[in-house]
């Protein structure tokens, strides 16, 4: 397995799984959209003609997720920053 491959998956499932433990837990719309998209664009970040979407929505679910710690007073986790460095890499095309 290359080490871009390694990143994608480990991304995916960073990201993914407490995206659906979100959206299946939250009691509030906009945070199980906030999961749904989140998740959605884990998924979609593993096929290679689905990947540039799925780093898009996995970059405004990460938007939508600090603009939600913003707003409850709260700074943004710092590795929100690393996730989106890592999402950069390997969505750029094969």
């Amino acid at each position: 397995m290359t080490t871009i491959r390694l990143l994608r998956w480990s991304l995916s499932l960073a990201l993914g799984i407490p995206a659906v433990s979100l959206a299946a837990s939250a009691r509030h719309v906009p945070l199980v959209a906030l999961g749904v998209v989140e998740a959605v664009g884990a998924i979609l970040l593993q096929p290679r003609r689905t990947r540039v979407y799925g780093a898009s929505l996995l970059l405004a679910s990460l938007l939508g997720a600090s603009a939600f710690h913003a707003l409850a007073g709260e700074t943004p986790p710092a590795a929100f920053l690393v996730y989106v460095a890592a999402i950069a890499v390997v969505a750029r095309p094969c």
